[in-house]
């Protein structure tokens, strides 16, 4: 009896250490790319409008400041 509690302690640690390790994974793969002049940020940065021009849903968008006015920026939704 013991040392089928034992094995099944051990069966448990393997399943949940895949579980995890796959998780980033699985995250990472779902960001997208941006061209050379946007840098990816999170669309959460934006607030709602940010996730209102988040149309693929993944959660990151693209932005690029725009240099003739200050503290404004153009964003895009991520390619994926």
């Amino acid at each position: 009896m013991k040392r089928r509690a034992v094995c099944l302690v051990i069966s448990i640690g393997v399943l949940l250490g895949g579980v995890v390790i796959s998780a980033p994974t699985a995250e990472a793969s779902t960001k997208g790319t941006c061209t050379a002049s946007f840098s990816l940020v999170n669309a959460n940065k934006w607030g709602d409008a940010g996730r209102a021009t988040d149309h693929n849903g993944n959660g990151w968008l693209c932005q690029k400041p725009i240099t003739s006015t200050p503290d404004t920026f153009n964003v895009i939704d991520d390619q994926l």
